[in-house]
């Protein structure tokens, strides 16, 4: 039985010299994003699909579609020639990309974007650029915006891997919730002891973040060390996702030390620092102010410019809609993305509502395209989520009902002279009782479930 053939090129199998060569004859010269994708995609062995190369030539700006089509028509001459491939990895250039991706949804629904989705990430490029830029000039990069805009995401599937395409940078990101000085430490040893078994990890993730808040660790001190460590050429880059929980599930008292032990590793009082070590925060923009109020850190934001993430403009949205589709070969009927265009365009929450609406549209997908029909079914973005959650509130009984007015109640802060935000609820607070119907909502799939919890 011969050999399974994967399912497009393989970097190392075409070499670079002859993409830079096909990419020099379309007078497509740009020979550095050869270089990341070979760093990127060959030593991890994945395949170099269409999808990968219009992905970053879009981002770069450089060529248009008709453009990406001709390199690879380009790359496909000599096979159509009949010349042999070096493996028997070189197919047909409608097999360019990989048959798992049409599988898998391309939208997120009411859930952020995380690394692993990069693929299928679009929109906001020009914002990606500027944090790109920002990491390499500031000790600190503060993202500011207002909730539900897409800042997790443009971290997490546009900074992120971006930065670890150059394999210059040693990435740490977690999130505060009520146990900051835990997260911390359980994002480094996850970053520097990869192979460390999970009861390990949390053993001593205990013991560090104890001796963080009492000072006796200090975070400076162990990521110089291993700076030491690693590659001279390397840099840390330590991320904190959601960090108004800091404020909104921390005490004064921890805030303080935290933001010691965290602003203290990075050189934000030398007007020229050091970057071997940079510090990005994700924060709401009713929290700045809260922020601003911490002396060290309301200097830092103040001397270190923070970049703000606003609404996509109709072309980021257009962009948002159909790229993923394609990347995912789905077809989009005609007129849709200008129907959910129109009805986003004023809409304060139209991200999470976007996302949401295109992820049950690709659920209920005909013939692999998004239909006006199913459009109008689910309710449109403005009824999408709203009727979804009926639904699924309808579907408890009495008991469960009261209990899931509890268990809400339990995921709001409400606000003092700012807005409710969302809070984390742990198990004590909620109830071993209740928490079967925590369980049950949640469930295993990833759908809107997961979310209303």
């Amino acid at each position: 039985m011969g050999r399974k053939r994967n399912r497009g090129y393989l970097l190392t199998d075409i070499g670079e010299a002859k993409i830079i060569n096909a990419l020099t004859e379309k007078e497509v010269n740009h020979r550095n994003w050869a270089s990341w994708l070979e760093k990127a995609t060959a030593n991890a062995g994945e395949p170099l699909s269409q999808d990968t190369i219009r992905k970053i030539l879009k981002r770069e700006e450089k060529v248009d579609e008709s453009s990406i089509k001709s390199v690879f028509e380009a790359l496909n001459e000599p096979y159509k020639r009949g010349e042999d491939s070096i493996q028997d990895s070189i197919i047909e250039s409608n097999l360019l990309i990989d048959s798992e991706i049409s599988d898998k949804c391309p939208y997120k629904g009411l859930f952020a974007f995380d690394k692993e989705d990069a693929p299928f990430f679009f929109g906001r490029s020009k914002f990606i650029r500027t944090l790109v830029n920002a990491v390499q000039k500031q000790p600190l990069v503060a993202v500011i915006g207002n909730s539900g805009i897409g800042k997790s995401s443009v971290i997490r599937a546009g900074l992120i891997p971006e930065l670890e395409s150059s394999e210059a940078w040693k990435i740490a990101i977690f999130r505060p919730t009520n146990n900051p000085f835990f997260r911390l430490a359980q994002a480094l040893l996850e970053l520097f002891d990869p192979e460390m078994d999970t009861l390990g990890r949390e053993i001593n993730a205990k013991k560090y973040a104890s001796d963080f808040k009492n000072g006796s660790l200090i975070l400076k001190e162990i990521l110089k060390s291993k700076l030491q460590e690693i590659s001279v050429q390397e840099r840390i880059l330590i991320v904190v996702d959601q960090f108004e929980e800091l404020y909104t599930l921390c005490s004064e008292d921890e805030i303080n030390i935290f933001l010691e032990q965290l602003l203290g590793a990075i050189e934000i009082e030398n007007e020229n620092p050091k970057l071997d070590i940079v510090l990005v925060i994700n924060l709401r923009l009713d929290f700045y102010k809260d922020a601003l109020s911490h002396p060290v850190l309301g200097k830092a934001l103040q001397d270190w410019k923070p970049e703000t993430l606003i609404k996509m403009n109709p072309d980021e949205l257009k962009e948002a809609i159909e790229e993923p589709a394609q990347v995912a070969k789905l077809k989009i009927q005609d007129g849709l993305t200008q129907i959910i265009l129109e009805a986003v365009k004023n809409n304060q929450g139209e991200l999470p509502l976007l996302e949401f609406t295109l992820e049950k549209l690709w659920e209920k997908r005909s013939d692999n395209q998004l239909t006006v029909f199913a459009y109008h079914e689910i309710g449109g973005v403005e009824q999408a989520l709203a009727n979804h959650a009926e639904n699924v509130y309808n579907q408890l009984n009495d008991a469960e009902k009261k209990q899931a007015q509890h268990i809400f109640t339990q995921l709001v802060r409400f606000g003092e002279n700012t807005n409710d935000t969302r809070r984390l609820a742990t198990l004590d607070e909620i109830g071993s009782e209740i928490w079967r119907l925590v369980t049950k909502l949640t469930g295993v799939e990833r759908d809107l479930k997961a979310r209303l919890v």
